[in-house]
């Protein structure tokens, strides 16, 4: 489950989101994820970035919290500059699209297909007229 920005505002100036947060095994305490705030343990708050430590156990809420040392150990803690994130995206390679194409580059030329008849002979059904889509039809002579 991804959430919404809205509850995760400084966690996505960072560019982080709950996808890359489990994927670095970091617990996530919200009322999604676990609902039991542990006492004692200095907390990110994933929306304004404020570091807090409760006295004692806590339920949660919609405000989503992560352990500052799980945070520093999967490599998103400290905060990052607005410098260092734009240099980290801009090192980042685009990801290709469907077709293989990345975004920077120019789309390819659609490639080139013979006709299915480019080997037939014009006239060769004997009827008189072209069978080529491109060659004018054969037209009877004035008389007739």
């Amino acid at each position: 489950m991804v959430l919404d920005v809205k509850f995760m505002e400084w966690a996505a100036s960072q560019a982080l989101d709950t996808a890359k947060l489990k994927a670095a095994k970091v617990p996530i305490f919200g009322k999604w994820y676990f609902p039991e705030i542990p006492a004692g343990v200095p907390l990110v708050n994933l929306r304004t970035g404020e570091v807090r430590t409760f006295e004692r156990p806590m339920l949660a809420g919609e405000i989503l919290w992560a352990p500052e040392a799980e945070l520093r150990r999967a490599g998103f803690w400290p905060p990052k500059s607005p410098e260092e994130l734009a240099a980290a995206k801009a090192a980042a390679p685009a990801r290709p699209t469907a077709g293989g194409v990345r975004p920077e580059q120019p789309t390819p030329a659609a490639p080139s297909r013979p006709s299915p008849q480019a080997d037939a002979q014009p006239g060769a059904s004997g009827t008189g007229v072209s069978d080529s889509p491109t060659a004018p039809a054969a037209r009877p002579a004035a008389g007739e």
